[in-house]
C-alpha cells in the first residue's frame, strides 16, 4: 500500500532506487505537561508540546554497474540540511510531508544500502493534489456539502466571484490613490476627501445626509466624519498612517498590454536604498496603473510583478524609461450607494476617538482652522489628530496652560497661558516658567495666523509671549511676540494674520516664557482664541479620485455547521473580480492585493481558519446583502 515516490522532486524509485519508509506509522513523541500535587498524585495540566517527528528511509541501489555515480547523485540530493517535500504513494493516492535531513548512513555490511533520516515539524501527510468543489450562492443561509477525503482534518480554500450585484449595500465605489511623500514620516494623520456630495444625491447615488458615504482602507470601514453633506464641498475626514513614500526611476521601458514579470529601474545609491526599505509587498504606481509587486533585487534594481496588469481595476498604460514610480501605501475606497444605511457612529462609545480637533468645515489638507466650535484641545482624549499639546515649565505651582477663555469654569475653548508669582513661607517669589500649546507637522508650517487676547493686571510682563518656530522641537526662534499690554486688568485684542514661518519648521508653539519678578499677585496672561496653520504644500501627500465603478459589497459569514467554526469576510469588490482565502498558506488576496485585514475568526485564537472533517462537511454562508457568488472550494486531504 505505501510507496515512496520522492525527496525534493529527485525519485526514490525507479531502476536506480528502491527505497521504503521504515516504521510508517511511528507518531511524533507529546511532551505533557502536569502539575505537581503536594501529598498526591500530579495532574494533567491540559498542555503539551510535540516533538519533531522522525521519518526512516531505507534505500537500496538498484543499478550495480552504475553504483558509484549513483552513491554521489544520492547524496547530493539527500544532503544533511536539505529541506524538501517527501512524496510517498498511500493505495495510488500520492501524500507528502515537509521534511529536512537529519542524517544520512551507509550499511557498513551492504554498502548499496543507505538509511535516511528525516525531521519533520508538522507531521501531518497532505495530498499533492487537492480536492475540489463548487458552489453558487444566491440567498443568505444557503447551504452547500462536501465530502472531504483523508483520514485526518483538513483546511478549506475558497475563491470567491460575486457575478450578480444585491439589490441593496454599498453598490458604488471609488478608488482613491493617496501617494505618500518621499521621506516625510506623517505618521497617523487626518486626511480629507472633498466630493460633490448634491451631485450625487441627485443622482440616486447616496442619501442627502452622507449616512452611507463611507470609507474603506485595506477593505476595512474605518471611522469617517462628514461635513457640509449635500453640498458641492463635502468634506469627508478620515485617519490613516501615512508613511514615508518612496519613488523609483524606471530602466527597462514596459509596453501598454502583455503580462510583465518585473520592473527594472535604474540601478543607483537611491534605487538601492529604496528596495531595501520597501515594505516585501505592496504597490507601485505610475500615471494610470496600479502594480501589485512581492519581493524586490536591490542589488539588480528590480522588483517582482505578482498581479496581471492594473492591480484593483485600475487602467494599464505605457511605461516609458525614466518614468518615476511611486509607492502606495494604503488602498482606500470611497463606498456609497446604500439607502439603507444608519449613522455609522450609532452604538459606538469609540468612534469618535480619533475624530479631528479642527473645524472639519472650513479646514482641509493644506491647512487647520481652530475656533470657539472646534476648540483646541480634549483633555478626555488628549491624541485626537490635530490637538495642540499643553508644555509647562515651571518654578512655582501657579502657571498654567488652560483651555478654557479667561481661565473660567465654562465658556469658549482656548489656548490659554498663564504666567504667575508665588508664595513661600508667607513671601512672594519670583516666577520663570515656560507655558506653551505645542503643534506638530513632519512637512512643515507655511504660515500661523491666531486672533487672541493679552492681559496683565500689575506692572510685570514676561520676555516672551507669541509664537515661535522650530526645526527639532528643541531650538525656539520668535516668529512674533507681544509687547507689554497697555492697560491694567484688561483684556487686549491681538491679531495676527497670516504670519509666515519661513524655512517650513516642523514645530509652532503659543508660549509665554521668561520671569516675572516677585510682586503680590502678579500675573500675566496670553490666550488663543482661533488659529489657522497653514501646511508646507510641497511636502503635502496628494490624493485624487480615480473614477467610480459598480461595486460589490462583500459582507458575509462562512460557517461549517459540522465543527461551528465561522469567519467573516468584508472587502469592497469589483463584479467578477476573485477574493481568494487560502486557509491553507494563511493568505487572503483580493486578486493578487494581500487584503489580510479583511478576515475576522469568531476564534481569533484559532489556529486554522476554517477547518473541514473527514467525511461530510455542511458549510453555510450568511449575510444581509448577496446577490449571486461563485465559489471554488478546494482542500487537501490529510492523513498522520
Amino acid at each position: 500500500m505505501y510507496q515512496v515516490v520522492s525527496f525534493d522532486g529527485f525519485s526514490l524509485n525507479d531502476a536506480n532506487y528502491r527505497c521504503r519508509v521504515v516504521g510508517m506509522h511511528n507518531l511524533a513523541s507529546s511532551n505533557n505537561s502536569f502539575v505537581s500535587i503536594p501529598g498526591g498524585y500530579p495532574k494533567s495540566a491540559g498542555t503539551h508540546t510535540l516533538e519533531v517527528r522522525t521519518i526512516a528511509l531505507d534505500v537500496r541501489l538498484r543499478n550495480y554497474e552504475n553504483r558509484f555515480a549513483l552513491i554521489q547523485t544520492f547524496q547530493e540530493a539527500l544532503a544533511p540540511g536539505k529541506e524538501g517535500l517527501l512524496v510517498e504513494s498511500f493505495a495510488g493516492e500520492d501524500y507528502q510531508i515537509q521534511c529536512q535531513v537529519a542524517e544520512l548512513t551507509q550499511d557498513q555490511s551492504d554498502p548499496v544500502r543507505f538509511t535516511v533520516l528525516l525531521d519533520c515539524g508538522n507531521s501531518m501527510w497532505r495530498s499533492v493534489s487537492p480536492e475540489t468543489d463548487s458552489w453558487t450562492v444566491t440567498a443568505s443561509g444557503q447551504t452547500k456539502t462536501v465530502n472531504v477525503g483523508g483520514h485526518s482534518n483538513t483546511r478549506l480554500c475558497l475563491e470567491i466571484t460575486p457575478t450578480n450585484s444585491p439589490v441593496n449595500g454599498w453598490l458604488y465605489q471609488d478608488l482613491y490613490q493617496l501617494v505618500n511623500v518621499p521621506g516625510i514620516n506623517y505618521g497617523r494623520r487626518a486626511w480629507c476627501i472633498i466630493l460633490d456630495t448634491a451631485a450625487l444625491v441627485a443622482a440616486g447615488k447616496l442619501r442627502a445626509d452622507c449616512f452611507d458615504l463611507r470609507i474603506a482602507i485595506g477593505g476595512q470601514q474605518v471611522p469617517r466624519w462628514i461635513a457640509d453633506a449635500n453640498t458641492d464641498h463635502t468634506r469627508v475626514w478620515f485617519v490613516t498612517d501615512i508613511n514615508p513614500g518612496y519613488s523609483l526611476k524606471l530602466k527597462t521601458a514596459v509596453a501598454s498590454s502583455g503580462d510583465i514579470g518585473e520592473l527594472s529601474f535604474v540601478v543607483d545609491k537611491n534605487t538601492q536604498s529604496v528596495l531595501k526599505a520597501l515594505p516585501a509587498s505592496g504597490i507601485l504606481y505610475h500615471g494610470s496603473e496600479w502594480l501589485q509587486y512581492s519581493g524586490t533585487d536591490a542589488k539588480r534594481g528590480r522588483v517582482n510583478i505578482i498581479s496581471s496588469r492594473g492591480a484593483l481595476g485600475t487602467i494599464p498604460q505605457a511605461h516609458s524609461a525614466g518614468d518615476t514610480f511611486q509607492y502606495i501605501q494604503n488602498v482606500i475606497h470611497v463606498l456609497m450607494g446604500n439607502s439603507a444605511a444608519t449613522d455609522p457612529a450609532i452604538g459606538d462609545d469609540d468612534y469618535d476617538l480619533e475624530k479631528p480637533m479642527f473645524d472639519l468645515s472650513l479646514s482641509d489638507n493644506g491647512k487647520w482652522v481652530y475656533n470657539a466650535d472646534s476648540g483646541f484641545y480634549d483633555p478626555s482624549n488628549p491624541n485626537r489628530p490635530g490637538s495642540w499639546t499643553p508644555v509647562l515649565t515651571t518654578t512655582g505651582k501657579l502657571s498654567e496652560a488652560y483651555q478654557i477663555s479667561k481661565d473660567a469654569e465654562t465658556g469658549d475653548p482656548a489656548l490659554g497661558m498663564a504666567m504667575r508669582c508665588w508664595q513661600k513661607i508667607g513671601r512672594w517669589q519670583n516666577e520663570s516658567a515656560t507655558v506653551a500649546w505645542l503643534l506638530g507637522s513632519a512637512g512643515g508650517f507655511d504660515e500661523v495666523s491666531a486672533i487672541a487676547q493679552k492681559m496683565r493686571n500689575t506692572v510685570r510682563w514676561m520676555s516672551t509671549a507669541g509664537l515661535q518656530k522650530s526645526a527639532d522641537g528643541k531650538k525656539w526662534v520668535s516668529v512674533w511676540n507681544e509687547q507689554t499690554p497697555i492697560n491694567l486688568n484688561t483684556w487686549t485684542p491681538v491679531n495676527q494674520a497670516e504670519k509666515a514661518t519661513t524655512l517650513t519648521p516642523r514645530f509652532v508653539r503659543f508660549v509665554i516664557t521668561g520671569s516675572l519678578t516677585a510682586l503680590a499677585d502678579a500675573a500675566a496672561y496670553l490666550e488663543v482664541l482661533t488659529a489657522e496653520v497653514v501646511f508646507t504644500s510641497a511636502k503635502l501627500p496628494s490624493g485624487s479620485l480615480l473614477g467610480q465603478n459598480d461595486n460589490y459589497p462583500l459582507a458575509l459569514t462562512i460557517t461549517n455547521l459540522t465543527t461551528g467554526e465561522s469567519l467573516i469576510v468584508s472587502y469592497p469588490m469589483r463584479l467578477n473580480q476573485s477574493f481568494t482565502i487560502d486557509g491553507e498558506n494563511y493568505r487572503a488576496h483580493y486578486g493578487s492585493t494581500p487584503a489580510h485585514n479583511a478576515l475576522l475568526l469568531d476564534d481569533e485564537s484559532r489556529e486554522v481558519w476554517l477547518s473541514l472533517k473527514r467525511g461530510a462537511n455542511t458549510l453555510q454562508i450568511t449575510a444581509e446583502e448577496m446577490g449571486t457568488l461563485n465559489i471554488a472550494l478546494s482542500w487537501y486531504p490529510r492523513m498522520r
